[in-house]
């Protein structure tokens, strides 16, 4: 006649992960923001630079860098011939390409 009923332990709920005070909200978003747009302006600076580059310099770049596990090293692109060039016009390419990219992205002191 009487139905069991389950005893509610959880009286205050949970905790959200969101921010509840509005202003503190904005701040986390505006700052997000701003971390944002300087991931974009570096990311369209690299894809500038490199897309401006010649062939030799982008294998280079997409050896050294872009490959999420490395195989060559700077002697390794010369020696195994992955790029027509000496270790030593390896080594200029790559610096000159990353004086562009300092240069773009304004933080470049001669």
């Amino acid at each position: 006649m009487i139905p069991h009923r389950e005893i509610d332990e959880n009286v205050g709920g949970g905790k959200s992960s969101k921010i509840s005070k509005p202003q503190e909200q904005m701040m986390v978003t505006i700052d997000a923001d701003k971390r944002l747009k300087v991931l974009e302006r570096e990311k369209s600076a690299v894809e500038k630079c490199f897309f401006e580059s010649d062939l030799e310099t982008q294998k280079i770049i997409s050896e050294l860098y872009f490959k999420k596990y490395r195989t060559y090293t700077v002697e390794g692109l010369s020696y195994d011939h992955i790029v027509n060039c000496s270790v030593r016009t390896v080594k200029r390419l790559k610096g000159d390409f990353f004086q562009r990219l300092a240069r773009e992205l304004d933080i470049y002191e001669p």
